[in-house]
């Protein structure tokens, strides 16, 4: 899947996502549910059906995520699924994008994510790479969200928190770490 697809996809899932669209009900029992915690085949297949618990203190407040699967792909080339949190205080909600390639595709995960950094230091926009998580991970802010990418294999996870204060990479420094815990709460769902 290519850059421009990946990018659809993930403004598409966004979009859905703060709209409220396919962010309530329960999982979908025939999406890929695999009980492997390893990849099978060095690929991922799915993930688990419910989200993730989030350890972070600082998102100590925020309620455990709604679990959806009945996102619109094209199931032979794209495992989709999200998780929105929510809660109560600064960091009030999560949404947060699952894409499993099942196929190989035109550019990595990693080429996605370095491509939106570099367009975010080039914009003059907060954004870091993010260290001990998943094969590679990074951070931006646009429109006042944190976007925090990671990648693992064939899979992406993509996190969103809506942030209105976060408007300097040293306002983005105070909360890598958090992002980070949260990160490597998101992949421990990630099924093979």
């Amino acid at each position: 899947m290519g850059r421009n697809s990946r990018r659809w996809v993930a403004t598409a899932l966004g979009v859905a996502l703060l709209s409220g669209c396919g962010t309530g009900g329960p999982a979908n029992a025939d999406g890929p549910t695999g009980t492997s915690t390893t990849p099978v085949n060095g690929r991922w297949s799915g993930i688990g059906k419910t989200c993730a618990p989030l350890t972070a203190p600082a998102f100590a407040g925020v309620k455990d995520g709604v679990f959806d699967t009945r996102l619109e792909t094209d199931a032979k080339m794209l495992y989709a699924a999200s998780c929105v949190y929510g809660g109560t205080g600064p960091t009030a909600r999560i949404m947060v994008n699952y894409m499993i390639d099942k196929e190989d595709g035109d550019e990595t995960p990693a080429e996605v994510a370095g491509k939106d950094l570099a367009d975010a230091r080039k914009d003059e926009r907060p954004g870091t790479e993010l260290s001990g998580v998943g094969e590679g991970a990074v951070v931006v802010v646009e429109n006042g969200t944190m976007q925090a990418t990671t990648w693992d294999r064939n899979a992406t996870v993509m996190a969103m928190f809506p942030m209105d204060r976060v408007k300097t990479d040293a306002d983005l420094a105070k909360h890598t770490d958090d992002v980070t815990a949260v990160l490597k709460d998101l992949l421990t769902v990630l099924r093979g």
